[in-house]
């Protein structure tokens, strides 16, 4: 006689970033707080926000710091922008000193790695968007290529 396996149960926290953007090196800063930075920064790069960012092209992720309570997170965010130009350009500097953006990183370290079959690893996937456990490893351009095909068939209700 066999007994149902137990179930194991991942507890996701929620994070929430404080992030500053760049137009350049030692460029126009911006700095803002999320609950899902990934989305934020996507929507900044493609300038689907009209505003400050899109005006003067702040498009580069320099820096972020992550948390798992909003109220701190809001704390540093405004400690951050009291702050003035030189402490702000050595935060950035001692973690990015060549002002790379982290973006592609980003998206390299929380999206899943994915293969050709890509529907199949998102099946069980809510629409909340849940992160899962993906342990095949592909190139990050064909794994963004898969990602991006699915995200496009599910946006347009195709089946997976």
């Amino acid at each position: 006689m066999s007994f149902p396996r137990k179930r194991e149960s991942r507890i996701l926290l929620k994070s929430y970033s404080v992030c500053i953007m760049a137009s350049k090196k030692n460029g126009t800063l911006y700095i803002g707080v999320t609950s899902d930075l990934i989305k934020r920064v996507y929507e900044h790069k493609s300038e689907n926000v009209v505003g400050f960012t899109s005006k003067y092209r702040v498009n580069r992720l320099v820096y972020f710091e992550q948390t798992t309570d909003i109220q701190s997170a809001i704390q540093r965010e405004e400690q951050v922008k009291k702050w003035n130009r030189k402490w702000r350009m050595r935060l950035i500097e001692e973690q990015n000193p060549n002002w790379d953006d982290l973006y592609d990183q980003l998206i390299y370290d929380w999206i899943p790695v994915l293969h050709s079959s890509a529907p199949a690893a998102f099946a069980g996937m809510t629409k909340r968007g849940q992160y899962l456990s993906c342990t095949i490893r592909m190139s990050r351009r064909s794994s963004l290529r898969s990602l991006q095909k699915f995200s496009a068939s599910r946006a347009f209700g195709e089946s997976a």
